[in-house]
């Protein structure tokens, strides 16, 4: 089954034996607005892990 583009991010999905189906989606805005925060928290995380990995070769010499 497909979600036709629907966020289903707060939506719920009804499940039969063959098929899913969306009943109802959340808001498009919603779904950019948390798609956004998990894109920067990773970015954050990458950088994090760069600087700590610089800091430990730092450490090193």
């Amino acid at each position: 089954g497909s979600f036709d583009g629907k966020c289903i991010l707060y939506g719920s999905v009804r499940l039969n034996v063959s098929s899913i189906g969306v009943l109802s989606s959340s808001s498009p805005s919603l779904c950019y607005f948390v798609s956004a925060i998990s894109v920067c928290v990773a970015v954050f995380c990458f950088s994090l892990t760069l600087y700590w990995i610089y800091m430990a070769c730092v450490d090193g010499e």
